[in-house]
């Protein structure tokens, strides 16, 4: 999967490929970033751990965690676990950028396009996403993307020895929801267009000022379809989200 975003610095949302160790320990082997994931992300990060994730994913059934790209380097991940039994139509949402990538706006835009990518791919009606509520820079990312607040959950986590609190936020899809991508004129949709056709439930549908998708009833064949998934393909697929892609310290 690619997705080229509208973005100054020429970055894209794409698979994951084994030649992305090196780049995966140097950027995530950082204890500010570790500190607004969850514990299963490995600090110190090594080798053997990039390694480990990336074999991972290349077992899912269903590829759902991406790199964030910046000239042909994984500088960060984004992606998402899809729910199961009876809420299977919905996914919570995770990501995290390298350091040296703060503050240049790169997070929201792929946080948008990768919402916009798993409503449509899956038919789902809600994405929702978990920060720690100290971590103010990505609860103001999921607002700016059109992420609401539906509680803070007091006193739900432990972190480096302390008790916080974390924020639940959420994006409503459903049979006739549209993901609104306003400022993402210029999104690449070009391998988004061909999974929407191989998913044959989704009518792709553009407005002026944004890209959007509408799920119409047949979006419950991509439900059902993901049902078939394996038991094995859905261990791999928790396991995997637990520690590498949760809501974590990124940029505005």
């Amino acid at each position: 999967m690619e997705l080229a975003l509208d973005h100054r610095d020429g970055c894209r949302v794409r698979s994951w490929r084994m030649s992305d160790v090196p780049a995966l320990v140097k950027y995530a082997n950082n204890r500010k970033l570790w500190l607004n994931l969850r514990d299963r992300f490995p600090h110190p990060y090594r080798r053997a751990d990039a390694r480990d994730y990336l074999s991972s994913i290349r077992e899912m059934n269903e590829e759902t965690f991406f790199a964030i790209d910046i000239d042909g380097e994984a500088v960060g991940a984004i992606g998402y676990m899809l729910q199961q039994d009876v809420e299977r139509v919905s996914a919570e949402i995770g990501y995290w950028l390298g350091e040296p990538f703060w503050g240049r706006g790169i997070v929201p835009v792929a946080l948008a396009a990768v919402t916009h990518y798993a409503i449509a791919r899956h038919g789902l009606t809600r994405v929702f996403a978990v920060p720690f509520a100290h971590n103010t820079g990505s609860c103001r990312v999921l607002e700016k993307c059109g992420y609401v607040v539906e509680g803070r959950l007091h006193r739900s986590a432990i972190k480096d020895g302390v008790i916080i609190d974390q924020v639940l936020y959420a994006y409503y899809g459903g049979d006739t929801a549209l993901v609104s991508l306003e400022g993402l004129v210029g999104l690449d949709l070009t391998a988004f267009r061909f999974d929407c056709r191989t998913q044959n439930s989704v009518t792709r549908r553009r407005v002026r000022r944004y890209v959007g998708v509408v799920i119409d009833e047949r979006s419950s064949l991509a439900v059902k379809a993901r049902e078939r998934d394996s038991e094995a393909a859905r261990r791999a697929s928790g396991e995997t989200f637990g520690s590498h892609v949760c809501t974590g310290q990124v940029d505005l």
